[in-house]
């Protein structure tokens, strides 16, 4: 299998905070983009919700999960 390579800007604080939970989870970050890569792909969008808050500049956006379960 051919392999790509994903660069990406994230703030410090919120890699650092992911890297621990993946950590914890025994995987590195690398392998959490994977895995929601490959939902991304199996779902044919995203594996949450995304809604806009209803405010005056409509910046923000709240996020509902699905569900806890994944499937690989």
């Amino acid at each position: 299998t051919k392999t790509a390579t994903i660069s990406i800007r994230v703030d410090t604080d919120t890699k650092d905070k992911a890297e621990a939970i993946c950590s914890s989870l025994g995987m590195p970050l690398s392998g959490a983009v994977n895995v929601f890569l490959h939902s991304l792909v199996r779902n044919n969008g995203f594996p949450f919700f995304l809604q806009r808050f209803h405010k005056v500049d409509n910046r923000y956006c709240k996020i509902h999960r699905l569900s806890t379960q994944f499937t690989f």
